[in-house]
């Protein structure tokens, strides 16, 4: 597992260093957090007719996910990353199924666009970084 030191300073926070990534990725990533944490992600997915990829890039999208989110997602998207106990607020533990930003109904689960402008943006206030070069 990468340690702190491949973390590099980004527009005030601490981000790894997949800033630098192409924007296909997060769709990737996306696909990656679905085989890893599984109903949450996937109903999101479902729900909207959502193509996760072939199998070949859903396992790119987990090994993207397993690189550059568990350090604070955790590797099972429990929000219990190696890098948690140093972080306030808490990352999000995408196990529940909860997501505090979507343009959905409250108790809903995200659209997809929510997920990919949380991961282009960033949460203020929090260590979660803008990934602007993701799309």
């Amino acid at each position: 597992m990468e340690r702190l030191c491949h973390i590099a300073a980004h527009a005030g926070h601490l981000v790894p260093l997949a800033v630098l990534l192409h924007r296909r990725h997060v769709v990737l990533v996306f696909a990656g957090l679905a085989v890893l944490v599984g109903v949450p992600t996937l109903r999101v997915a479902r729900a909207q007719g959502s193509d996760l990829g072939t199998e070949a890039q859903r396992e790119a999208g987990k090994a993207l996910y397993l690189k550059y989110c568990a350090q604070c997602h955790g590797e099972n998207g429990d929000g219990e990353g190696y890098a948690t106990p140093h972080l306030l607020p808490k990352p999000r533990n995408f196990t529940s199924g909860k997501f505090k930003v979507r343009t959905t109904p409250t108790g809903a689960l995200p659209t997809q666009q929510d997920l990919v402008n949380i991961i282009r943006r960033g949460m203020p206030y929090t260590s979660m970084p803008a990934w602007p070069n993701l799309s």
